[in-house]
C-alpha cells in the first residue's frame, strides 16, 4: 500500500468536486462506460439495425451493429440476467435470478416486471424462447418449466418440483421448429444429475433422452432434422460436441480442436458451424471433420450467439465484449469498447491525475479523479507490470516479472529501464519520502523474499533477501515504521522500524498466504488474508484479530475510523469504526477487485479483473428507498392475516411497526388483525450508513356476527333476535318456507308443521359480511304452555280497560317482563317478585299504558327460562 505521505509533504491539499448524474451515488462504471460484467445473452432486435445483451449485476446493453450508438440501460436491479430475446421490433423479454421476469412493448426503453403464481420466492429463470409475441416458454430451477400464451400476463405450468431445491437446476431451452424442442440441465449440488429433455408436441409431453454424464451447455438445429449439441463432462475437464440427423432420436461424436471449456457453439449449416473454446474462435467447414482456429478474444469466454445472416454474425460474453464479424466468421472484430484486460494497480499523486496498469501492457490515465480514463500509447512499456506508483504527475515507477523496473518521468509517455538489483518478481512499490523507495517481490520457485531499495529517487536500487519464501506487499506508515506481507507456501510478516535498514519477523496466527497491508499509524494496521478475512493489529503485528469480511485483496483507510476492503466476486467492504465491524457496500459487478484508492473521503476508485474501474463520488454510499408491499390494505377483521413483503433496499436490518410498536425484524413478515381501526404500519430499514422508512395506512373493519337467537311465542311463530345490531346495516333473513325478511328481529309463523332449516346473512356498512344456519322444528300441536316453566295467561285477550295476567309459578324467584309493540319497540318493562310459590295475578293496566289498538308481545322471564304472549289491546271498545 502507498502513498500515506502525499497530502503531507509532496503536493499542497486540493479538493474537487464532480457533478455528474450518472455517478452522483454509489460505486459506478468508470471503465468501460458500459460496464465490464459478463455477457450471458444476446439478441437481434428484429426490423431494427441494433441488438441488446444481458448479463450480470442487470447488465442490459444495446448496440446498433457497427458499435458507434452503444447505450447502458438501467434495470434498478443487481439480480443477474440470464436471458433475453426479441420476438418483434417492440416486444422483448428478460430472465433472470430471483424469478426476475421483465418485459418491454415499446423496443428497450423501458420494461415491466411481471410475475406468475407459479414462482418461488427464491427461485432463478435461466432461459427464454418465444415463438411470437404471445407464446413462449420459461425455465428454471426447481426443474422449471413454465409457458404462457398471452404474452407473460399469466403462464402455466408444465414441470415444477420444488422438492427437488433451488440447485436442479433446467438451464436451456431450445425450439427448433413449433414442436420440436430440447431442454438441457444439472444439479450443481451432485453434478451426476444431468437432464436432456425432448419434446414433440410443443412442450405439453418432456421425455427424458440419454446422452451419458454430460452437461450440455449449448444446443443448435439447422433444420428440423439436423442438430448439435455440445458441452462437457463430469469431473472431466473434456468437452464433447455430439450431432443428430433424426431429431435426437440417436447422437454421433464429433472430434473437437481442444478439450477444455466449450461454452458455445452455432451451426449455420450443416457443414458450416463455429464453437467458442478456452477463449478461441473455431469454425469448420465439413461438419466437424477438421476445424480451423482463428481469432483469440483475449482469452476471453463466449456464452450466446445471434445470427442476423449466414454471413454476419455476433457474440457476446466475458468482459462485456461484443463481437461481429460480417464474413461468416473468417474475422471477429469488437464493437463494444471494452478494455478486456485485467487491470492490476492504480496510483493517484494528486486528486485529480491518476494511472492505472494491467495485462497486455495496458496503461491507462484520468486527469478528472478517476472519472473518465484514457489509454496512454507509451512508448517502451513492456513485460506485464504488477505495480505501479507515481510519486508526482510526471514521475511514476512500474514494478513486475524478472526484476522489471521501469520509470517515467513525463506522465507515462515514455519508459526508461532501470536495474532493480534483482532478478526476482517484484509484485510492489512505494516511496515513503521523494528519495526512498522500496520494491518488494521475490520467488516462490526458489523460496526467497526479496527488497529493492532505493536512496536517490530511482535512480539506483540496492536488493537484498531477507526471507525464505516471496513477498506481495509493502506499507510505510510513518518514514521509519515499514511491514512487508506475503508468503506462498506460509505467510510471513516483516517490520522494520529503522526506516528499512533491518527487519525483523514477526508471528502470524494464520498460515494462509497475504495479499495486502495497511497501517494507518505505526501501530494500527490491517492486513488481507487470501479467502479468509481482514485481520488486525493495535500493537504494531505483535497480536491480530480476524473480521468477517470474506475474500479480500487490497484495503485502504480515508482516516483512522473509516477503511475500504476490495476482493473476489465483487465485493467492497466498508468500516466506519477502525475495522471492529465490516459491512458490505453495493457493487455494480462480480468480477474481482484488485486495487482501491481514495482521493479523500469522497472520492474513491477501483481497479480489477477484465478491465473493470469503478468510481464514487460519495464514499460508495447507496442508500434506495425503502418500498414495501402488502397483500391487502382494506378488509374486514376479526382473523385477518396480511403479508408484508419489501422491495429490500439493500440494507442490512429490518424494523416493522404498526401504530409506532415493533412486530417484526426480519425482511417480510406477515400479521393478523383482530381488531378494527385504521392502522400505521411502518418499515425501517438500515445499514451502518442508510437509514430509511416508508409508511402503510391498513384500514380494518369490524365483521358483524351473524349469530342469532330464537323464542317461539307458540306452537306456530318464532321471533328471531340478531345479536349483533349495532355492527350491522343489512339483514338478509331465509326462515326455511320460501320465505325472507330484511328487519333486524323478525317474528315469523309458520304454516306448516317440519323441520326448518332458518339462515341469516348480515352485512355492514364497509361491506363486510357475516352468515348463519339453525335448524327449528314447528310441532303445531304442542300446547304452549309446554314451552315454559312455569304457566301464565293473560284474559281477556283481546282486552281493554282492565287486563289481567294469571300465573303459577314453581319457586319465589323474580319474574321481568317486558313489553314490546309491533316493530319491536319496547314499550315497557317492570319487576314483580311473588311472594310464594303457586299462583297469582297481575292486573296488567298498572304497566300498560297504551291507548292504540294493535298487537303486543309480552315478555316474561325469570333465571331460568323466557316466553312470550300474544296480547291484543281493543282501545275502540274501552
Amino acid at each position: 500500500m502507498k502513498n500515506h505521505f502525499i497530502s503531507n509533504w509532496f503536493l499542497p491539499f486540493t479538493f474537487i468536486l464532480f457533478f455528474n448524474n450518472f455517478l452522483s451515488a454509489q460505486w459506478n462504471w468508470s471503465n468501460p462506460p458500459l460496464g465490464a460484467n459478463t455477457l450471458k445473452s444476446i439478441s437481434i432486435v428484429p426490423g431494427k439495425s441494433e441488438l441488446f445483451a444481458v448479463g450480470d449485476k442487470g447488465t442490459l446493453v444495446k448496440y446498433n451493429f457497427s458499435g458507434t450508438q452503444q447505450q447502458k440501460i438501467s434495470l434498478n436491479t443487481e439480480r443477474n440476467l440470464n436471458s433475453i430475446v426479441f420476438t418483434s421490433s417492440t416486444t422483448g423479454y428478460v430472465c433472470g435470478t430471483n424469478n426476475l421476469l421483465l418485459k418491454t412493448s415499446d423496443g428497450g426503453n423501458t420494461w415491466v416486471t411481471l410475475t406468475a403464481e407459479s414462482f418461488s420466492d427464491e427461485g432463478d429463470n435461466n432461459s427464454l424462447y418465444f415463438f411470437n409475441d404471445s407464446v413462449g416458454f420459461l425455465t428454471g430451477n426447481m426443474k422449471k418449466i413454465l409457458k404462457t400464451t398471452n404474452g407473460g400476463l399469466t403462464w402455466d405450468t408444465l414441470s415444477y418440483d420444488v422438492q427437488s431445491g433451488y440447485r436442479e437446476y433446467y438451464s436451456k431451452i431450445y425450439f427448433v421448429n413449433s414442436t420440436l424442442g430440447f431442454i438441457s440441465g444439472y444439479s450443481n449440488v451432485n453434478y451426476t444429475k444431468k437432464y436432456f429433455l425432448r419434446t414433440q408436441d410443443g412442450g405439453n409431453i418432456w421425455d427424458t433422452l440419454n446422452i451419458g454424464n454430460r452437461v450440455i451447455s449449448s444446443i443448435s438445429f439447422v433444420n428440423d432434422s439436423v442438430g448439435f449439441i455440445g458441452g462437457s463432462y463430469y469431473n472431466f475437464p473434456y468437452n464433447f460436441l455430439f450431432k443428430t440427423v433424426n431429431k435426437g432420436n440417436s447422437w454421433d461424436t464429433i472430434t473437437l480442436p481442444q478439450s477444455n471449456n466449450l461454452q458455445t457453439i452455432y451451426f449455420i449449416n450443416k457443414d458450416t458451424g463455429l464453437i467458442f473454446m478456452n477463449g478461441y474462435i473455431f469454425r469448420t467447414f465439413n461438419g466437424g471433420v477438421s476445424w480451423l482456429s482463428y481469432y483469440e478474444p483475449n482469452y476471453l469466454y463466449m456464452y450466446s450467439v445471434a445470427c442476423l445472416t449466414k454471413d454476419t454474425l455476433f457474440a457476446v460474453g466475458e468482459g462485456g465484449l461484443v463481437l461481429q464479424t460480417v464474413n461468416g466468421g473468417a474475422q471477429w472484430d469488437p464493437i463494444s469498447k471494452n478494455n478486456v484486460n485485467d487491470l492490476v494497480d492504480i496510483s493517484f499523486p494528486s486528486d485529480s491525475v491518476g494511472y492505472a496498469v494491467g495485462n497486455a501492457n495496458v496503461f491507462l490515465k484520468t486527469t478528472d479523479g478517476g472519472l473518465t480514463w484514457n489509454k496512454v500509447n507509451a512508448t517502451n512499456f513492456i513485460n506485464n507490470p504488477v505495480s505501479l506508483h507515481f510519486i508526482s504527475e510526471d514521475t511514476g515507477f512500474v514494478t513486475g516479472y524478472a526484476g522489471l523496473l521501469l520509470k517515467t518521468i513525463d506522465g507515462g509517455m515514455n519508459w526508461a529501464n532501470l536495474n532493480s538489483g534483482t532478478p526476482y518478481y517484484l509484485g510492489d512499490i512505494t516511496f515513503t519520502s521523494k528519495l526512498r523507495g522500496f520494491a518488494v517481490g521475490g520467488s516462490s520457485q526458489d523460496s526467497l523474499g526479496v527488497v529493492s531499495k532505493t536512496e536517490d529517487g530511482g535512480a539506483t536500487w540496492t536488493s537484498n533477501i531477507i526471507a525464505k519464501d516471496f513477498f506481495m506487499a509493502v506499507d510505510f506508515p510513518t518514514q521509519s515504521t515499514g511491514y512487508i506481507v506475503g508468503g506462498y507456501t506460509t505467510s510471513q510478516i516483516y517490520k522494520s522500524m529503522d526506516g528499512g535498514m533491518n527487519w525483523a519477523k514477526l508471528s502470524f496466527p494464520d498460515s494462509t498466504q497475504i495479499a495486502a497491508v495497511h497501517f494507518i499509524n505505526d501501530t494500527v494496521g490491517f492486513i488481507s488474508v487470501y479467502n479468509k478475512g481482514i485481520y488486525k493489529t493495535t500493537n504494531g503485528g505483535i497480536t491480530w484479530k480476524a473480521s468477517t469480511a470474506s475474500y479480500p485483496s487490497d484495503i485502504f483507510f480515508v482516516n483512522d475510523s473509516t477503511g475500504y476492503s476490495t476482493g473476489g466476486y465483487g465485493f467492497i467492504y466498508k468500516t466506519i469504526d477502525q475495522g471492529e465491524n465490516w459491512f458490505i457496500q453495493s457493487s455494480p459487478t462480480n468480477l474481482s477487485l484488485n486495487k482501491i484508492y481514495f482521493t479523500n473521503q469522497q472520492n474513491g476508485v477501483i481497479c480489477g479483473a477484465d478491465g473493470a474501474i469503478l468510481y464514487t463520488s460519495n464514499s460508495g454510499k447507496k442508500c434506495n428507498p425503502v418500498k414495501f408491499s402488502a397483500s391487502d390494505t382494506s378488509f374486514c377483521t376479526p382473523g385477518y392475516n396480511i403479508q408484508f413483503n419489501s422491495w429490500d433496499s439493500g440494507q442490512d436490518n429490518y424494523s416493522w411497526k404498526k401504530n409506532g410498536i415493533q412486530w417484526g425484524t426480519y425482511k417480510n413478515g406477515n400479521l393478523t388483525f383482530d381488531s378494527a381501526g385504521i392502522f400505521k404500519i411502518t418499515l425501517v430499514e438500515s445499514s451502518p450508513e442508510c437509514v430509511d422508512s416508508a409508511n402503510l395506512l391498513i384500514y380494518a373493519f369490524k365483521t358483524p356476527s351473524a349469530s342469532f337467537e330464537s323464542q317461539k311465542w307458540d306452537a306456530v311463530t318464532v321471533n328471531f333476535k340478531h345479536s349483533d345490531s349495532l355492527a350491522t346495516s343489512v339483514w338478509k333473513w331465509n326462515f326455511g318456507d320460501s320465505t325472507y325478511s330484511t328487519v333486524s328481529n323478525p317474528t315469523h309463523k309458520y304454516s306448516a308443521d317440519g323441520n326448518y332449516n332458518v339462515a341469516l346473512k348480515v352485512f355492514s356498512k364497509d361491506s363486510c359480511r357475516d352468515s348463519s344456519l339453525y335448524s327449528i322444528n314447528i310441532n303445531s300441536s304442542v300446547d304452549e304452555n309446554e314451552f315454559f316453566d312455569f304457566s301464565f295467561d293473560i284474559f281477556p285477550n283481546p282486552g281493554t280497560n282492565l287486563i289481567t295476567l294469571s300465573f303459577d309459578v314453581k319457586e319465589a324467584s323474580p319474574l321481568y317482563f317486558n313489553i314490546y309493540d309491533i316493530t319491536g319497540r319496547e314499550i315497557n318493562k317492570f319487576q314483580f317478585i311473588p311472594s310464594a310459590p303457586g299462583k297469582g295475578m297481575i292486573e296488567l293496566n298498572n304497566y300498560f299504558n297504551v291507548t292504540d289498538t294493535g298487537f303486543y308481545l309480552l315478555k316474561i322471564s325469570n333465571q331460568k327460562k323466557t316466553a312470550f304472549k300474544k296480547l291484543i289491546y281493543d282501545s275502540v271498545h274501552n
